[in-house]
């Protein structure tokens, strides 16, 4: 009987160490990969040496108040849209290139911005500005954008004392056009288990019957 007892005991100190190395086997290359993906995340950092130059866009609300916060996203929407739909901006080159078209087509854009304002019964009009602005740190896409002076279109609505949206003009990571809808994902075939898991369960199958 104690025998019995000891070989019941061995084959569950198995079983857990089986269940052990099961469980390294799936976690620990996890926790690795994600190790890797948040120091990569971390070294992102936008360097105007390297990358170049950038056009941001600085849309500031009128003021704090929700409505006009509301305003002010339906606005971006309106401003990106037009800038993806109606402009060539998406084919621009580089920074200046993507400058030189916003000012080419100014007063549209400023007409797209009046326009949205009337159909959301805004009570004020806008301006557009161009030039150097300061900016405090922002992520784009995982890249850092670092506090500093940038060029930037710069959209005051009414008093501009609210809060503000910032993205980047270019390169066009605030006006790329929508991804299509994905197709629905395939079925996959059932993933092989692995040999510990399989030898796990036929262990402790056996203590069970």
């Amino acid at each position: 009987m104690r025998s019995v007892i000891r070989f019941n005991a061995c084959i569950a100190l198995i079983a857990a160490g089986l269940a052990a190395l099961t469980l390294c086997a799936v976690f620990v290359p996890a926790f690795l990969a994600a190790g890797r993906a948040n120091e990569e995340k971390r070294a992102a950092r936008y360097d105007p040496a390297s990358d170049g130059p950038v056009l941001r866009l600085h849309i500031v609300a009128n003021s704090d108040s929700q409505e006009d916060q509301r305003i002010k996203l339906a606005v971006r929407d309106a401003l990106t849209a037009f800038e993806r739909d109606e402009t060539e901006i998406l084919t621009s080159t580089d920074a200046k290139a993507a400058e030189a078209l916003i000012m080419r087509n100014g007063a549209a854009v400023l007409e797209a911005v009046r326009a949205e304002l009337t159909r959301q019964g805004a009570p004020y009009g806008a301006q557009l500005l161009i030039g150097d602005f300061d900016f405090p740190d922002r992520e784009y896409g995982g890249v850092l954008y670092p506090a500093g002076r940038y060029r930037a279109l710069r959209v005051l609505l009414g008093s501009a004392e609210g809060e503000n949206w910032w993205c980047i003009l270019f390169p066009p990571l605030c006006v790329i056009r929508p991804a299509p809808a994905a197709a629905p994902a395939a079925t996959e075939p059932p993933k092989p288990q692995s040999f510990f898991l399989r030898l796990f369960r036929l262990i402790t199958k056996g203590r069970t019957e």
